[in-house]
């Protein structure tokens, strides 16, 4: 379960994230949505612990991983991000892209694990590639296999298909939903895009100005 109770963040004067709750139990769909700069980048950064927040705590299951001033570190979340842009690293093959964030995972399983994930999102064929060989499509690709491959409890994702042609975003974003149900993992899923949200058919939580909406 992911509990975030009264977040707050904010960079200088501007308050990106203003007294947040949110709670997503374990298996569940929600998207955050809502126009560019709401908050929705922020809240997810704050989840994942690339951001340390003001005031408030996040916990993930009994776990507090963050409060007012501190945060534990991403890679001890058992969290799998996909960001607006792919971010892979560029001096790592695709194979090694996706085992990077392995380290959950017993070294005996880590080979069997990385075939299934890239055969699941159908890079097997590129794993030998460098990213700046991929195309943009691919490489999203990529970013969610990495993500998918720590096994993580909770998935978050940020826009992942920006500046995707129309074809290669109805395919990333089925490949979401399929790996999301078979991970069973909880995803969080922010767009400013109405048809993004329908087609994943989650409940949606409405963000503006840094606060989540009410109906």
């Amino acid at each position: 379960m992911l509990k975030i109770t009264n977040i707050s963040k904010s960079f200088a004067i501007f308050k990106a994230v203003d007294n947040v709750s949110l709670q997503l139990d374990a298996g569940e769909w929600r998207i955050l949505f809502g126009p560019s700069g709401c908050g929705k980048t922020t809240l997810l950064r704050l989840i994942s612990g690339l951001e340390i927040p003001d005031q408030g705590s996040i916990h993930l299951g009994e776990q507090e991983v963050s409060g007012a001033g501190w945060a534990v570190p991403p890679w001890e979340r058992g969290i799998g991000l996909v960001f607006q842009e792919a971010a892979l690293w560029p001096h790592m093959r695709v194979e090694e892209n996706i085992a990077f964030g392995m380290h959950r995972i017993s070294k005996a399983d880590r080979l069997d694990i990385l075939q299934q994930i890239l055969e699941k999102t159908g890079v097997a064929e590129l794993r030998r590639k460098f990213p700046q060989q991929l195309s943009g499509g691919q490489a999203r690709r990529v970013a969610l296999a990495r993500a998918l491959a720590a096994q993580p409890d909770y998935l978050l994702l940020d826009e992942p298909l920006t500046n995707l042609d129309e074809s290669a975003a109805a395919e990333l974003l089925d490949l979401i939903k399929g790996s999301a149900r078979d991970s069973n993992a909880a995803m969080l899923y922010v767009t400013h895009n109405r048809q993004e949200a329908e087609i994943l058919g989650a409940p949606i939580i409405k963000m503006q100005q840094g606060h989540l909406l009410t109906d």
